[in-house]
């Protein structure tokens, strides 16, 4: 390190002899700036996070951003996060990357959701990504049917228990002679 200093020195004291040392100064002033101005700590960075978020069964009615008089509804999802509890919002349905919305189930998410630090001028400013369904129900949920016959054989029908055949016989049937009472 001592070396490295009077080398320093040295080469400084000479260049004073030279009448140099007046541009060593402003170089050296010019290069820290450089050196230090080239970093990109300034510019905002996208910021992400892993939520929790609950999807509706029902799909919800929403409009382009360009459609000020309301004439092209569009179905949506209906969606609450952490963010908003207790508060459904209408999201887009291809607005979740990776995960397709079907009508009439009801989803819990685990999604990661991105902040963008500069979103586009006519989208979201938040971005979605399907991380894992926690739970996938069909709503109103199907009630268990107690008299569903399972049927793996033609001998598990059961014909004479089911079958209403007593109805279609034709022999039972009697067609009684018509009687005309005429008076004349």
């Amino acid at each position: 390190m001592i070396r490295n200093k009077m080398n320093f020195t040295v080469i400084f004291s000479r260049l004073c002899a030279a009448g140099l040392a007046i541009l060593v100064i402003p170089f050296l002033f010019i290069a820290c700036l450089f050196v230090t101005s080239c970093t990109n700590d300034d510019e905002p960075k996208d910021k992400t996070k892993d939520i929790i978020m609950s999807v509706s069964e029902e799909p919800g009615i929403m409009y382009d951003l360009f459609d000020s008089d309301k004439k092209y509804p569009m179905a949506c999802m209906r969606v609450m996060d952490e963010d908003f509890p207790g508060e459904w919002r209408n999201l887009s349905m291809s607005a979740i990357e990776d995960f397709n919305y079907e009508i009439g189930h009801m989803y819990t998410l685990k999604v990661s959701r991105t902040i963008l630090a500069n979103p586009p001028a006519d989208a979201s400013a938040y971005t979605y990504k399907l991380l894992t369904v926690l739970e996938d129900r069909i709503w109103p949920e199907p009630k268990p049917d107690d008299n569903k016959i399972v049927v793996v054989r033609e001998e598990d029908i059961p014909y004479a228990d089911k079958c209403p055949y007593h109805i279609y016989d034709l022999y039972k049937v009697r067609l009684r002679p018509l009687s005309i009472n005429r008076e004349d």
